[in-house]
């Protein structure tokens, strides 16, 4: 049986707005990005360390090397795109004259 959904309704109710505002930031911008580039690190280390392995004949698989790899690829692909945003960011909040 199919039930039907409830739209969702885009109206912000005063205490919603008033439990937003008094909320406290959970983490910097700075320790996102901070955060996310030692993430990056790991992947990519992880992937040189399995590649070294692999060459050297040390027990690993070929699929875990492959999986190593594609992972440190995604985190590089995923830094470069949030780059490529925060660059976006801010030449359009450059262009804005007031």
């Amino acid at each position: 049986m199919i039930t039907p959904i409830s739209p969702i309704t885009s109206e912000l109710t005063a205490n919603t707005i008033q439990q937003y505002s008094n909320r406290e930031p959970s983490e910097s911008i700075s320790n996102v990005f901070l955060n996310a580039l030692t993430h990056l690190d790991t992947d990519v280390s992880a992937a040189n360390t399995a590649i070294s392995d692999y060459i050297v004949k040390k027990p690993i698989s070929t699929h875990e090397l492959m999986i190593a790899m594609e992972e440190a690829k995604l985190s590089l692909n995923i830094a470069v795109q949030v780059r490529n945003k925060v660059l976006e960011a801010y030449e359009t909040i450059t262009r804005i004259r007031l």
